[in-house]
């Protein structure tokens, strides 16, 4: 059997005995795949799921046209020595005339997928296991494979980046709570990334268009350029901007998700299908598929890239869960409690200074067990 003991979804996605299984109905592929490699059985479920979001018509094709498809096939699977397989390629001639077309289309260019549906693909690559963002480190993915490994904050560019990758390949850079990055990326727009955020993007970006993919939280500062917008993706909206910089908070595990701008202005696509236009000092915020917009004191927003966390009126469940997510420590708290605070936090403090000048200045106590900080409110 071929070594699938590394095998990611792009690879499942161009293995033709993949496709054809997948396609055919036929054999164990899927058995074998897991028995053998079952730590493959994410990637090999995500490449189903990306097969499964297509949607074209398969068309119907003479029948000296579908043998063609069945020996384009057999002569793929002859090459990687599969000689076990081969007498299944005989009841391929029996397919349906638009089963074989689905085969014929798929060997001509597996690009089919991601022009087809491109949303879900970069996505779902966002979605990276927990235990990568609790491991306190900051780490460089090349096409899913791990490049690179940061123990500290780390402050990359592109010339820094292009050593290791060429051109065409996709960067997601996974930073981990209680880290923070810097990116400069080849047109010079430079991003600040916040703790436990994942952000997709290419080494070079197209002739037409520049587009990144976020979750978690982002500075960015944009480098103008009218004939070729910046485009920032997320779960739940889009933003396009020609020249500016502003802060993006869209952290998938968060109900709310914010947009503030500080400079030049952006266009929003909300998820209700609206497309918002903000302006410096506005912060744009939705939840579900209702927005709202309102002038806000920037500074509260983009200061944790300094070092700083300010804040005004904020509920502390939300100031706890920025500083669980910033020193990568958990904080248990009852959300039912509402507590609005007002003020300023030095970052570079330890997370127990930090938690003892709430304790001066709010109240409630906290109290740390088995590395578990738990924050309760004081009896009148």
């Amino acid at each position: 059997m071929k070594e699938y003991s590394s095998y990611t979804t792009a690879d499942f996605l161009n293995d033709d005995l993949f496709l054809f299984w997948y396609y055919s109905g036929e054999g164990d592929y899927y058995r074998k795949i897991i028995a053998d490699c079952p730590d493959r059985e994410p990637y090999l479920k995500e490449a189903m799921e990306r097969l499964a979001a297509l949607k074209w018509e398969k068309p119907v094709l003479p029948p000296k046209e579908v043998d063609n498809a069945c020996l384009k096939l057999e002569q793929a699977i002859q090459n990687r020595k599969m000689s076990q397989r081969k007498h299944r390629l005989y009841k391929m001639r029996w397919w349906s005339a638009s089963v074989a077309a689905a085969i014929l289309i798929l060997f001509v260019s597996v690009e089919v997928i991601w022009k087809t549906a491109p949303a879900i693909d970069y996505l779902t690559l966002l979605q990276v296991n927990d235990s990568v963002l609790m491991s306190g480190k900051t780490q460089l993915f090349v096409n899913d494979q791990l490049k690179k490994t940061f123990e500290s904050n780390p402050d990359l560019n592109y010339d820094q980046m292009a050593t290791d990758v060429t051109e065409g390949e996709l960067n997601k850079l996974v930073v981990s709570y209680g880290k923070r990055a810097r990116i400069t990326l080849c047109d010079g727009t430079k991003i600040w990334a916040n703790a436990g955020t994942v952000l997709l993007y290419p080494t070079h970006f197209e002739d037409k268009k520049r587009e990144i993919y976020v979750d978690g939280e982002i500075y960015i500062d944009v480098t103008p350029n009218p004939e070729k917008p910046f485009i920032i993706k997320t779960s739940d909206m889009g933003i396009k901007v020609l020249g500016t910089s502003f802060n993006v908070s869209a952290y998938r595990d968060d109900a709310e998700k914010s947009i503030v701008l500080v400079t030049g202005k952006v266009e929003v696509a909300a998820s209700n299908g609206e497309t918002v236009r903000i302006l410096p000092n506005d912060r744009f915020r939705q939840s579900t598929d209702k927005y709202v917009v309102d002038k806000v004191n920037v500074e509260d927003y983009v200061s944790w890239k300094e070092g700083r966390l300010s804040f005004k009126n904020t509920e502390l469940s939300g100031i706890l869960k920025q500083l669980s997510r910033y020193y990568n420590v958990r904080i248990d708290y009852d959300k039912q409690q509402q507590i609005t605070c007002s003020g300023k936090l030095n970052l570079d403090d330890t997370i127990e200074q930090i938690l003892n000048t709430i304790t001066e200045t709010a109240p409630v106590i906290i109290s740390k067990e088995n590395n578990v900080y738990k924050v309760t409110i004081k009896k009148k």
